[in-house]
């Protein structure tokens, strides 16, 4: 058996798509840091305000906009231009 130094196409896109939310997830409901310090530092970081906003005020009527808001959260690219 063979161990290989570099990601293929598909595990380079599972990384993509759980890297942020990972991280994410990980200071939002851990027991050690502030919520509120946590959103304003890194959500704050990574999102456009007024596109999270938006996507956000659309779940008060609707959950139409659901699988736009998913996207755009787990988009790698946010992340890496924003944040790292």
């Amino acid at each position: 058996m063979t161990q290989s130094t570099t990601f293929g196409v598909t595990e380079q896109k599972l990384i993509d798509l759980i890297l942020p939310t990972d991280v994410m997830i990980g200071y939002l409901y851990s027991q050690e840091h502030d919520i509120h310090i946590v959103t304003k530092e890194l959500v704050g970081r990574i999102f456009e305000k007024d596109i999270l906003d938006d996507l956000m005020h659309s779940f008060i009527t609707s959950d139409a906009r659901l699988e736009e808001f998913l996207v755009y959260v787990t988009h790698y690219q946010h992340f890496k231009s924003n944040f790292l």
